[in-house]
């Protein structure tokens, strides 16, 4: 049987007031008891900015209950920061992520499952609102030069690693499931007279700048937040 993933491509959102549950930038989908995430590198209290959410979806085959929400901030003035995990890797007997992995000074992940979400009035000021449009196609061989030359959000199928691959269980002891995949340097547009970004450009932001970037949430869902970026360079 072939193996298919979602391509992601997006257009810009005519009616900036309709609330959409993928999209880049637009109103954030969050964990009930979660607040639109602020960082705190150096002080910063800087609103985060929403690059990206993904609504889950039946056909999507993906391991998490459809309606769930996965959900991408970072900030735009803290953007390059050097993690101590992108640096090690899971081996045997020593494949769990330690406690306390999910929370980030400079950027946040959520995965709000369908019946404890809630969506902002509060509209990205700065990300340009734009729908998702996923389409199904074919995925090459994780080995192939295709693969390795992915340069588009997939959502689905399998990793596309560019070093060794790094499969960490969550802290709780869970698998953590591959939900999406976002390729080095792809640009983001930016709203008009929007906020500049540390790493960015005059017409574009980057998302984890200079990182191919593979996300896993934890398979039992133990908390919104277990989710983990593994980022490669």
């Amino acid at each position: 049987m072939e193996k298919i993933h979602y391509h992601v491509a997006w257009e810009p959102v005519a009616d900036p007031r309709q609330r959409l549950h993928s999209s880049l930038g637009g109103y954030p989908v969050l964990p009930a008891n979660e607040e639109w995430p602020v960082c705190s590198q150096d002080g910063c209290g800087r609103r985060m900015s929403l690059f990206l959410q993904i609504a889950v979806a039946d056909e999507m085959g993906l391991p998490f209950e459809a309606g769930s929400v996965l959900s991408v901030f970072q900030c735009l003035v803290h953007d390059d920061r050097f993690e101590e995990l992108d640096a090690i890797a899971p081996t045997p007997g020593h494949d769990c992520l330690p406690p306390g992995y999910c929370r980030h000074a400079n950027y946040a992940i959520f995965l709000a499952t369908a019946g404890e979400q809630t969506q902002t009035g509060d509209r990205e000021p700065d990300v340009r609102y734009s729908r998702l449009l996923l389409e199904p196609e074919p995925e090459p061989d994780p080995g192939s030069h295709a693969a390795l030359n992915y340069r588009n959000i997939k959502v689905g199928g399998s990793p596309f690693w560019l070093r060794a691959p790094k499969l960490w269980r969550c802290s709780c002891g869970s698998d953590m499931r591959f939900f999406c995949s976002i390729p080095a340097n792809l640009p983001f547009p930016r709203e008009e007279g929007s906020a500049n970004q540390t790493n960015g450009r005059r017409d574009s932001y980057f998302l984890f700048p200079g990182f191919s970037t593979c996300i896993f949430a934890c398979a039992m869902r133990c908390k919104p937040r277990a989710v983990v970026a593994v980022r490669q360079n």
